[in-house]
């Protein structure tokens, strides 16, 4: 949900930004018909997608940051910010830009400052809280991009030096470094023990006896 809603935000921003620079540059002899009612219905749309984001990924928060799991490190916590930071590098510049040239799209800028605060809060806040989390079920990886893999959907595990390569049978993956987790050798020890369990295709890679 949230990879999903950071690139569909992403691209808004973007095409919004491009739509507003034809817009007041009469130079470039193209009109944008009906800008004030683009303006608006972008605005709206965006917002109602940040506010599906923010209901559940603080819902999320709630129901597991009192779950017992292995936590992140430091390092770990850091990647987890810089993730999180990566698309306000295009957020704050369009905010100053719009709000500099194009005073009637205020809207949309409020919309993306508060996209902005509340990804930061929710990263401080459930900073301590973060973890993965393996049980009978699944492989739950809560962060600011939680996962939630079950194992009968698990097409294969890779384990290497550096960490575990979780293959889902449809495609996607689940990568677990070791060096942003406290505990990695007792989550490779259950994840091994449940691959097993499964009978999941295991390959271990390069490990060191």
């Amino acid at each position: 949900m949230n990879r999903l809603f950071r690139s569909i935000s992403v691209i808004i921003a973007i095409s919004f930004a491009v739509t507003t620079f034809i817009h007041y540059h009469q130079d470039l002899d193209l009109v944008i018909p009906f800008y004030s009612q683009i303006t608006s219905m972008v605005s709206l749309l965006l917002f109602i997608l940040f506010v599906f984001r923010l209901v559940w990924r603080w819902k999320n928060y709630a129901l597991l940051k009192n779950n017992d799991g292995y936590v992140f490190t430091r390092n770990g916590w850091g990647k987890l910010l810089t993730n999180e930071l990566m698309p306000f590098f295009i957020f704050l510049p369009l905010i100053v830009m719009l709000n500099i040239y194009a005073k009637d799209s205020v809207v949309f800028s409020w919309v993306l400052l508060m996209i902005m605060v509340e990804g930061f809060v929710f990263l401080i806040t459930a900073k301590n809280h973060f973890k993965i989390m393996l049980n009978d079920k699944a492989i739950i990886y809560f962060s600011n991009q939680p996962d939630v893999v079950r194992w009968e959907q698990i097409k294969q595990i890779k384990m290497s030096e550096i960490g575990i390569l979780v293959l889902k049978t449809n495609g996607n993956k689940l990568f677990i470094e070791d060096e942003s987790f406290k505990n990695a050798k007792e989550i490779r020890f259950q994840i091994k023990k449940f691959a097993i369990d499964r009978h999941i295709l295991l390959e271990e890679i390069g490990l060191l006896v």
